[in-house]
């Protein structure tokens, strides 16, 4: 697979031209995910974002990608705008203080859920898989708008324990980046970032699915695969 490669993203290049949906274009050109000196520069000179992240993968692979409003009548509960993102065959959406907001926080729940399929090996082969290192700035830029802490929390409250996760800060980390570990429920995660949130977010993420693997591997072994697979999608 190619590495994926950011570029300067044009309105005419953009499905659905309409200003408050548009990816950043804040992109230089020819730049490889691949280096991880060209990563920071990306995240910090450039502010590359999960929408761009997006659209640039939609455009290196020729799929589409469109956000749309959700009605007021279908979220008539919500002050906060709905922003409905999809990306190929995978669609998610979200709220937030405003439309961009809400933009960019349905556009990291696409690629939360880009990151669960490729890891199940249920991606769609037109999208082709991320490397290494795309799979982890597309974490990391998934981890500005979901709050995995506030998961593991809720996830670790159900668990009938008083014991809530633990965050350590690990000092020393390399490039200006922060590094936190997580330990719940006798798992442990680490996780570096930009930012000591997204530090803590990663980590609890790498928690979370440590004990989804144990619930799965616990129904798989009581009731067998089939079943098994009907449960964990109530979950």
């Amino acid at each position: 697979m190619e590495p994926l490669r950011f570029r300067k993203v044009s309105q005419s290049q953009t499905p659905e031209r309409n200003p408050s949906f548009l990816a950043d274009d804040h992109l230089n050109d020819n730049l490889s995910v691949n280096d991880p000196r060209n990563l920071r520069m990306a995240m910090n000179e450039y502010e590359l974002t999960a929408a761009s992240f997006l659209q640039n993968l939609a455009q290196k692979n020729n799929l589409s990608l469109h956000y749309s409003q959700v009605p007021n009548q279908i979220k008539p509960f919500s002050k906060e705008p709905y922003i409905a993102c999809r990306f190929h065959t995978i669609g998610a959406e979200s709220k937030g203080k405003n439309v961009l907001m809400a933009k960019q926080a349905a556009s990291a729940q696409v690629l939360a859920t880009l990151l669960v399929k490729q890891k199940n090996g249920t991606l769609p082969e037109e999208i082709g898989y991320l490397d290494l290192a795309e799979r982890e700035l597309a974490l990391s830029l998934a981890c500005e708008h979901i709050n995995y802490e506030e998961i593991l929390n809720t996830m670790v409250s159900k668990l009938n324990t008083n014991r809530t996760p633990q965050y350590s800060p690990i000092f020393n980390v390399p490039n200006g980046q922060f590094s936190y570990r997580c330990k719940a429920v006798g798992f442990n995660g680490v996780g570096t970032g930009r930012t000591k949130e997204i530090a803590k977010r990663i980590a609890a993420k790498l928690v979370i699915e440590k004990i989804q693997e144990q619930k799965e591997k616990y129904l798989i072994n009581k009731y067998g695969t089939k079943k098994a697979k009907k449960l964990i999608k109530l979950y």
